[in-house]
């Protein structure tokens, strides 16, 4: 595939081959030349509009791969970018709230604060805005955070509320 994207580039499967390309990559681990396919100037920047989710998705694989190479904060821009682009699709959209929401909580506190109490708060505001198939997801983790604060009566609450939702869904 890659030899077609060079090849072919400007063909309207180029943008999905260069994808494939990438998921190639991340089932590999290889995740730092994964991220780089998912930014590929293909993804980034095709207006056909077939591939439209498709370059949503490609932006949400980067941001996973730099959070899986443990730089969760590399991640973030991808995830913020996602978030403010007033084109993105409500699904990609939420997944990139509930993956930020998982940054927050993995990324090392600002130099010279140990305030982790903000950070679950913030991490909660974030879980708090995705409201698709995730949301039961999400509230497990805001639950978690409230357990992590000493809040055990949200945390039951949201726990509750998670396996009130029933089976997740596609």
């Amino acid at each position: 595939f890659t030899n077609y994207v060079a090849q072919f580039s400007s063909s309207p499967l180029a943008p999905l081959a260069q994808y494939w390309v990438g998921n190639f990559h991340f089932n590999q681990r290889n995740y730092q030349d994964a991220e780089a396919d998912y930014q590929h100037r293909l993804m980034t920047q095709n207006t056909n509009l077939v591939f439209h989710e498709l370059s949503f998705r490609a932006r949400l694989m980067a941001a996973q791969c730099a959070f899986l190479r443990a730089k969760p904060s590399d991640a973030r821009p991808y995830l913020t970018n996602l978030i403010n682009d007033r084109n993105c699709p409500a699904d990609p959209k939420a997944e990139a709230y509930y993956m930020l929401g998982d940054v927050v909580l993995q990324e090392s506190p600002e130099a010279g604060t140990t305030n982790s109490l903000e950070r679950l708060n913030n991490a909660i505001d974030i879980f708090n805005r995705v409201t698709n198939r995730l949301r039961p997801l999400a509230r497990g983790k805001i639950a978690d955070c409230h357990l992590q604060k000493g809040d055990y009566a949200q945390a039951t609450n949201e726990y509750q509320s998670v396996i009130d939702s029933g089976p997740l869904t596609d």
